[in-house]
């Protein structure tokens, strides 16, 4: 990562400091609105009509769509990004979409919930809108627009063109077909209806959909453990849909390579600032790196996948990043897969995203969410991340030993301590949640 103590304008520091300068001459106006988008949180949202186009249903043949004009593109194509995610990881992508939508050419929502659900009444338990259904999609879709207006997401008008693939099963009883529902409610209200994919018939479970192995669709919809309650076999390819739709031309997956980059993700956190007190993320990402972007990035495109609230525990992880063909797809056709950690709390939720804790961070769900900012810094210094990475087999990790980090007390006193680890490499201490130093400091 760009050195902490240095102003020197590399091509590492320039993007970064260019986003926190962003950042930073939005932050005073929004934390000045923040009544404002409570009183609308709390009921006085107005919206426009509901949008009555409906989602196509899901096509299931090998047909190709037509590819993206990707030589046009100013930026290399690995700074626009596809993004997934599956339950609490579901509502982080589509925090992501929103947020970032300028960079952002596909995405796929497996189970999660629609933007501002967690924010606006209701969304949380014991009501529990974004888990069983009926969220007020005229407020979410005012409330999407009161946050473009404060410049804290980009402009919804770039959703028209993005494809979206909406999944969720029958026999999901942790989060209803309803609320994916909703989220293709919401989401006609920008994306066209050719562009806005569904598939809510199958029996799946709370997981993400294949079309071969032995875990049958609807396994672990009630109890079990391992790998059937995070992959079902419903003859549907979710990652294969999803990225041709966004891509174009697909060519069939191929066997991955058995490595994984481990990036010291403490080092992308963003300054502290006065929005957020606990970002709450893992000390480590993952990163699958197709064998065609191994010496140069040029020409490889970046998928961003979130999981769902997961254990703290390796393992469980790795089981979820190697069992979604993601990575079988990204070797065939050089896409860096990018598996970013969040680890939550017993508040949150064990392994969870923020998708709507406010009280963590007031601006989860924008562009200066501590957590997206993460994801966002590790994604602009791209070709250094993975550079800095260490690669270890399958089934390893993470690396037994990190670099120092200088950090920032959550109080904002200045200092530099070690992170300390316990031994899944997590940071010990539920309080506790260290941000690194501005580079201006």
């Amino acid at each position: 990562p760009c050195p902490r103590q240095s102003m020197a304008a590399t091509p590492c520091t320039v993007a970064r400091v260019f986003r926190h300068a962003l950042v930073a001459a939005a932050v005073v106006a929004a934390l000045q609105q923040v009544g404002g988008a409570a009183a609308l949180a709390d009921g006085g949202a107005t919206g426009t009509a509901e949008a009555s186009a409906q989602g196509d249903s899901v096509a299931r043949s090998d047909k190709e769509f037509p590819a993206r004009p990707w030589a046009s593109d100013v930026a290399p194509i690995w700074r626009r990004v596809t993004v997934s995610g599956q339950s609490a990881g579901g509502s982080m992508a589509m925090q992501h979409l929103f947020a970032f939508s300028s960079t952002v050419v596909g995405a796929a929502i497996a189970a999660g919930s629609a933007y501002g659900c967690g924010a606006l009444p209701g969304g949380h338990l014991p009501t529990g809108k974004c888990y069983w259904g009926g969220m007020d999609i005229k407020a979410s879709v005012e409330y999407i627009h009161h946050r473009s207006r404060q410049g804290l997401i980009d402009d919804p008008a770039n959703l028209k063109s993005i494809p979206v693939v909406i999944f969720n099963g029958k026999s999901d009883w942790t989060v209803f077909t309803q609320v994916s529902k909703e989220v293709q409610q919401q989401l006609s209200h920008f994306i066209p209806a050719d562009k806005l994919v569904t598939n809510f018939e199958t029996d799946a479970a709370h997981v993400w959909s294949l079309d071969h192995d032995f875990c049958y669709c609807g396994r672990c919809s009630v109890f079990g453990s391992g790998l059937c309650c995070n992959v079902n076999n419903c003859a549907y390819d979710l990652s294969g849909d999803f990225l041709r739709r966004s891509y174009g031309t697909l060519l069939p997956r191929v066997k991955a390579r058995r490595y994984f980059r481990w990036i010291q993700q403490d080092h992308y956190l963003p300054p502290g600032r006065a929005s957020w007190s606990f970002a709450r993320m893992a000390p480590w990402a993952i990163a699958y790196v197709p064998t065609g972007c191994l010496a140069s990035l040029h020409g490889c495109r970046v998928h961003v996948d979130y999981h769902g609230c997961i254990a703290d525990q390796w393992p469980q992880r790795l089981m979820w990043v190697q069992n979604l063909d993601l990575n079988e797809y990204g070797e065939a056709n050089n896409i860096v897969i990018l598996y970013p950690q969040a680890k939550g709390d017993s508040r949150t939720g064990t392994g969870c995203w923020n998708w709507g804790f406010p009280k963590d961070d007031t601006l989860f769900d924008t562009k200066m969410s501590a957590q997206l900012l993460t994801v966002m810094n590790m994604l602009d210094e791209l070709p250094r991340t993975l550079e800095l990475a260490q690669e270890l087999p399958f089934g390893e990790g993470p690396p037994s030993s990190r670099a120092p980090v200088v950090v920032r007390g959550r109080s904002g006193n200045t200092g530099s301590k070690e992170v300390r680890l316990d031994e899944d490499g997590y940071q010990k201490g539920v309080d506790v949640d260290l941000q690194v130093m501005s580079l201006s400091s």
